[in-house]
């Protein structure tokens, strides 16, 4: 693909998580806000995605550098919320499923 797709794709994900930053609550209890720390971990989790597949097709090495510690706040982001999560589960496992379907994030099926 060329560079101006990824160009395009790389100010989409920044404008997206903009949008999520400026959304998250600043402090919230864990168990009574689960849903939203829910929704927060998976649009987290969709953002690093967008951005582990710009890093690799860029070229420009000062860019790559910047995507990479933004990608790796990203990530810290995701374990503070999957922490959050399983403190207001009281459970490893989370279920995130209810709103993946609410944000319509779906799996590809495996067919």
């Amino acid at each position: 693909m060329s560079h101006n797709y990824y160009d395009e794709k790389w100010k989409n994900t920044l404008t997206y998580l903009e949008t999520v930053l400026l959304d998250e609550p600043v402090q919230v209890d864990r168990r009574e806000h689960r849903k939203e720390l829910a929704g927060l971990y998976l649009k987290y989790i969709v953002i690093s995605n967008e951005l582990c597949e710009i890093i690799d097709q860029v070229v420009q090495v000062q860019k790559r550098k910047l995507m990479k510690k933004l990608l790796e706040a990203t990530l810290g982001r995701i374990l503070e919320l999957k922490y959050d999560l399983v403190e207001a589960d009281i459970n490893d496992w989370t279920h995130c499923g209810d709103e993946m379907e609410s944000l319509r994030l779906f799996l590809p099926s495996a067919s």
